[in-house]
């Protein structure tokens, strides 16, 4: 007599055999509907396996979990819990009462006021703001903010359509019918800090979360955009390197660092240079900012792939005769199809800064000469003139190099 308890096991192996066998020899033609397979132990496959639909490794919405397929976009954890909040936020509205919760999966306006906004909420990092769009507006640009620790601060964004994983810049919910994600500058993640109810800067949600806003025109929009769903898209997690990377059905963003070598370009009339001792066998020859109004100025032009809804960030590489505090002043020209030049037209960003050499001698590297440099709406092969120049005149600083930071479209496809 065969007991009960063995034709469960029996029964057990046959599903997990049939399992096996269908993923990994036999054509399909066989379909298994709401079956859920619950294991501890572990599974190993020597062949290929394709899936279809979505996988989860992990726990998808948390740092550790990998999402590969549609995922990767949620609102709840694994339990159920609801991990992400919205809210609309009125600007004009009573000094402690500006914020209303938003149902995620519901209709949704914007506000159309001055200042009004929209906030998307995780309780984890995410790289992406997800939006299905009932309404499209008629093209006004938004303005996207996040939280520092302090206050809530300006940066720039582009779209992405999810489907066909093309760039949209900054043209977001102006396609109706459409999965659309909204993600943004590099600076985020770097200075992104959680936070919760902060009178008329945060809203009170349900704990601590990674907020960012966008924010309605201040001319208002001819036509209010409505979304239908706001989800959220995680960072996924390398279950190898332990790293975490943005996930893109199209080309991922990346950051690119282009040095510009100083010292090959041609010497503008009234700069010197002089030749500095590198070691006990060699020398390079290199610009000597030795009083005010030394100056060198070059031409980039934006290559290909660049993401023209990122930022510049220039920095400096130089050497100092002496421990002197210098001051330097950044031109910023953009030169657009049809722009015109000449003696009347004022630089479009000039920065100031005063940068340290503690000590003669030394090589001080990638110290920040410039951020926040726009290139919105240029394109590519458009150039962009700079000039560095110096404004006082202690004794000597060697600039030689800056490298321009900036957000580009990588060449391969990624999940």
């Amino acid at each position: 007599m065969v007991k009960p308890e063995n034709n469960r096991i029996r029964n057990f192996i046959w599903i997990i055999s049939g399992i096996i066998l269908m993923a990994f020899f036999v054509v399909a033609t066989t379909t298994i509907s709401d079956t859920e397979i619950i294991t501890t132990g572990t599974i190993t496959a020597d062949g290929d396996i394709l899936f279809r639909g979505k996988l989860d490794i992990g726990t998808p919405g948390n740092p550790g979990g990998l999402d590969i397929g549609e995922g990767g976009s949620y609102t709840t954890n694994s339990t159920g819990t609801v991990i992400v909040q919205a809210f609309n936020y009125n600007a004009s509205a009573a000094s402690g009462s500006r914020f209303t919760e938003l149902t995620l999966g519901a209709s949704n306006a914007f506000l159309n006021g001055s200042g009004d906004r929209i906030y998307i909420g995780s309780q984890h990092v995410i790289w992406g703001a997800r939006f299905e769009i009932s309404t499209a507006t008629s093209g006004e640009a938004m303005e996207i903010f996040y939280y520092n620790g302090t206050a809530m601060v300006a940066d720039h964004y582009m779209g992405i359509l999810k489907d066909n994983a093309t760039s949209i810049g900054q043209n977001i919910l102006n396609q109706t019918a459409e999965k659309e994600y909204v993600i943004w500058n590099r600076e985020i993640s770097e200075l992104w800090t959680a936070g919760d109810n902060v009178v008329d800067v945060l809203p009170n949600g349900a704990r601590d979360m990674y907020w960012i806003a966008l924010e309605t025109p201040a001319s208002g929009f001819a036509t209010i955009p409505v979304v239908s769903e706001i989800k959220v898209r995680g960072t996924d997690f390398d279950i190898v390197s332990g790293a975490s990377y943005p996930v893109f059905w199209g080309d991922a963003r990346i950051e690119i660092h282009d040095p510009v070598n100083l010292a090959v370009l041609k010497v503008p009339g009234g700069v010197t240079t002089t030749a500095i001792n590198i070691d006990a066998t060699h020398q390079q020859t290199v610009f000597n900012f030795d009083g005010a109004g030394d100056n060198v100025a070059w031409l980039w032009t934006l290559p290909e792939a660049i993401d023209t809804s990122s930022d510049l960030h220039l920095t400096l590489d130089y050497a100092a005769d002496a421990a002197d505090t210098f001051d330097l002043n950044l031109t910023i020209s953009r030169l657009e199809n049809n722009t015109e030049i000449g003696t009347g037209i004022a630089p479009d960003f000039e920065i100031s800064t005063s940068i340290v050499a503690a000590a003669a001698n030394r090589i001080y590297n990638t110290i920040t000469i410039g951020e926040g440099i726009s290139i919105q709406n240029m394109t590519i092969d458009d150039q962009i003139s700079f000039e560095l120049s110096r404004t006082d005149d202690t004794n000597a600083i060697y600039p030689l190099a800056i490298t321009i930071h900036y957000i580009a479209f990588s060449t391969g496809d990624h999940v």
